[in-house]
Formats: C-alpha cells, sequence, structure tokens
C-alpha cells in the first residue's frame, strides 16, 4: 500500500497588539523600525500599521499593529513581541484580539 502525502498551504497568523505613550511624531516607518529591532528578520510587508485616535495628541499616540507570522513560529513570536522588555522604557504594549462575529450578525 502506497500512502502519498499532500505538502498543505498553511496560512500565516496575524498577531495583532496596541502600543501606546508613543512620542506624538512617531509614524508608521519608526513603529517598522521598532518592530525590526525585536525582530530582525521580519519583512517590512509583514508589518501593518494605523494610528489611531488619541484622547491627548499632543503628549501621545497609539498604534494598532498586525504582523504576519508562520504558525510554527507564532509561539516564540508572541513571547518575544509581546515581552516588555522588547520595547523601549515607558511604552504600553497590549495583544488585541478581534471580537468574534455573532452568526446572526450581517
Amino acid at each position: 500500500m502506497t500512502t502519498s502525502y499532500m505538502m498543505l498551504d498553511i496560512p500565516s497568523c496575524i498577531l495583532s497588539c496596541l502600543v501606546s505613550r508613543l512620542p506624538p511624531d512617531t509614524n508608521e516607518d519608526d513603529i517598522r523600525e521598532l518592530v525590526r529591532e525585536i525582530v530582525p528578520n521580519i519583512q517590512d510587508e509583514e508589518v501593518q500599521c494605523t494610528r489611531l485616535q488619541s484622547k491627548y495628541e499632543q503628549l501621545y499616540c497609539s498604534y494598532f499593529i498586525a504582523v504576519r507570522v508562520d504558525p510554527v513560529d507564532m509561539k516564540q513570536f508572541i513571547e518575544l513581541f509581546l515581552n516588555a522588555d522588547s520595547w523601549p522604557a515607558g511604552l504600553l504594549v497590549r495583544r488585541y484580539f478581534h471580537p468574534k462575529r455573532n452568526h446572526g450578525d450581517h
């Protein structure tokens, strides 16, 4: 009996987080540079940054960051990326989970 195995094309995972208490003049390039310092082999196209509306824009800014990660590396990436020591002191970094959709909602 011969068994053949197909290689499955496993989609990448997305790690989403919120980063706050950044200097108000921080831009997307600055965020990508911070991410590259934490994960040197990450490519710019794997990082999506969205600036969020801050209550006190003259004091700080916040970003939503989504990073495409290989599922095999996800656990290690989460531990590294969400470690407070990985980021500059004073920043607030929290993992973000998208709200689940109710099946009845359209």
